[in-house]
């Protein structure tokens, strides 16, 4: 996440402005979580991993001179993804085989912090595989084959969408 905190907004010297000091990152304690740096424009910015949890981060300020130094503690949260809406009923024709990209799953699940394609989908039961079978394809398109010919009926699907910690499904 780039430019999560101006520096020179949170530092004071009488002799320096606090744009002309420079400013450095002494120590992380949870860089597998969450690495730091600071830009030119001297924004902090953190690459975040997936997980949760916390990185205790030790700035630094100096004026040439004197320094000083205070830690800032980034949290980082995951919740998990949700269906935007819902997931529409689908009426196929007896004796088509294979419908393929009935539906595209990215369109109905959402996450805060993972991407709509970027979200994993399971397709985890069927009420009725004798007359209709789907399967998820790996565009996250939803493939169903019609084997009955000539009975009507439906089958109940239920799926499930993960960012890879949580997982909800529909």
């Amino acid at each position: 996440n780039d430019n999560i905190l101006y520096l020179p907004d949170y530092a004071f010297d009488n002799e320096t402005l606090a744009v002309n000091l420079s400013y450095s990152i002494v120590s992380e304690n949870n860089v597998s979580l969450v690495d730091c740096s600071i830009d030119v424009a001297k924004y902090l910015d953190c690459n975040v991993k997936t997980g949760f949890g916390f990185s205790r981060v030790k700035l630094m300020v100096s004026d040439g001179t004197y320094n000083d130094s205070e830690n800032v503690v980034i949290a980082v949260v995951n919740t998990p993804p949700y269906f935007s809406s819902p997931v529409p009923d689908v009426n196929l024709t007896a004796k088509s085989g294979w419908n393929y990209d009935i539906l595209n799953l990215s369109f109905y699940a959402q996450d805060d912090f993972t991407g709509s394609r970027d979200l994993n989908y399971k397709l985890l039961s069927e009420s009725n595989t004798s007359l209709v079978d789907c399967k998820i394809d790996s565009n996250k398109f939803l493939d169903c084959n019609v084997l009955v010919s000539n009975e009507e009926g439906y089958s109940r699907i239920v799926l499930e969408v993960s960012d890879g910690e949580f997982s909800v499904n529909d």
